[in-house]
């Protein structure tokens, strides 16, 4: 039999098109209200739309109309996590009204609440996207990211936050860039990461440290250190084994997309042999590192662990030939302060005090102020007079 029903539903699809221009954001919503209710399949309807807002030749009063019913329609359909995507693209889109940028915000901030199975991943995901976006994007997100982490407090420990107690971190978190609310969500996730540790829940534990790097990029240092503390516990030694280490850089390089941070992450592993005075295998690692990641700027830091390694098994002539290339850099003036330090260092244990006096006292010269200056002079009292 004929059915009209395709050309029912274009018929409505291009209606919706036509008159979008004339429209109130109230007149669009009784428009989709009435629409969603004899238009079974609302995909065409919702593909005009995202057509409309995607378009910059039209007028921007009829793309925000559109945004608006858009918002409506899909408010009242099952949530797809694409749609925060959509949204998100939106967002970014150049020369809109902050009213516009802010009902995109708040239509990505719903549906990654809505599509997320916990609140910590959403409060998490949202603060991540957030930090993506261009510096004057960002603040469009902040209400809506401080509302998910207000909403995940009571989440993290059940009856121990109250209404005042919230209040109370909601006040100084919007007058301090929610540092506040960042420290006190920083050490929940900590507390609960412990938990999983206490309980043998290895995976539960790397899932955390994981979200954790990836949003408080400025703790990824001591996050690493601890990521890879779990794979030692798990391995039952009190030090790193090979195969720890093994997995735990195999862990960062596909839980991590960041290049950075795996490279760190294989350059923590060097450090941690070192410290447990495996030093060869130390120098393996740096090796490792090295064919991985070919002219990376933390080569610096591969070199300084090889010259720490060879000063502490006395074979002092190559610690120094490093010690001296690190000290004579200007890339990284931290490393090469402390290599010029631990030049003087090694001639002074190696009981040349001359070329010793002559190390501390550049280390001095160049950098009066620095952080090794002072244990320069400390150890110079120590040469012979």
């Amino acid at each position: 039999m004929f059915s009209l029903k395709p050309f029912r539903t274009m018929f409505l699809v291009l209606t919706a098109s036509a008159f979008a221009p004339l429209l109130h954001a109230s007149d669009a919503d009784d428009l989709v209200a009435a629409l969603q209710e004899i238009l079974p399949d609302t995909g065409p309807l919702r593909s005009a739309l995202s057509k409309i807002i995607a378009d910059n030749r039209k007028p921007l009063n009829v793309r925000t109309v559109a945004l608006q019913s858009l918002a409506r329609l899909d408010n009242g359909s099952k949530v797809s996590s694409l749609w925060a995507d959509e949204y998100q693209r939106y967002l970014l889109l150049k020369d809109v009204t902050d009213k516009f940028r802010s009902i995109c915000a708040a239509e990505l901030a719903r549906n990654i609440h809505a599509g997320s199975p916990a609140l910590r991943q959403a409060a998490l995901e949202l603060r991540s996207r957030q930090k993506g976006f261009p510096i004057e994007i960002q603040p469009f997100l902040e209400p809506f990211a401080k509302t998910l982490e207000i909403e995940y407090l009571p989440v993290m420990q059940p009856g121990f936050f109250k209404a005042p107690d919230i209040c109370a971190i909601v006040k100084p978190a919007t007058l301090n860039g929610s540092k506040n609310l960042d420290k006190l969500l920083y050490e929940n996730y900590l507390e609960e990461a412990r938990a999983f540790e206490s309980a043998k829940n290895w995976s539960g534990v790397r899932s955390i440290y994981v979200d954790l790097i990836r949003t408080y990029s400025d703790k990824k240092a001591d996050l690493l250190d601890a990521l890879l503390k779990s794979f030692v516990s798990e391995s039952g030694d009190t030090k790193l084994t090979p195969a720890a280490a093994s997995a735990f850089t195999g862990y960062v390089l596909k839980n991590v997309s960041d290049n950075g941070i795996a490279e760190e992450g294989c350059i923590l592993v060097a450090q941690v042999y070192f410290r447990d005075d495996s030093f060869e295998q130390a120098l393996d690692e740096v090796n490792s590192y090295r064919q991985q990641f070919p002219g990376s700027a933390n080569g610096l830091q591969a070199d300084l662990i090889e010259a720490l390694v060879y000063s502490r098994t006395e074979r002092n002539d190559k610690a120094v030939v490093i010690f001296d290339r690190l000290a004579k850099q200007k890339l990284n003036t931290e490393i090469a302060q402390k290599a010029q330090f631990l030049m003087g260092w090694t001639y002074l244990f190696n009981q040349d005090s001359a070329k010793a006096k002559e190390s501390l006292e550049a280390l001095i010269r160049d950098y009066p102020d620095g952080e090794y200056a002072k244990k320069a002079k400390d150890l110079m009292e120590r040469l012979p007079k």
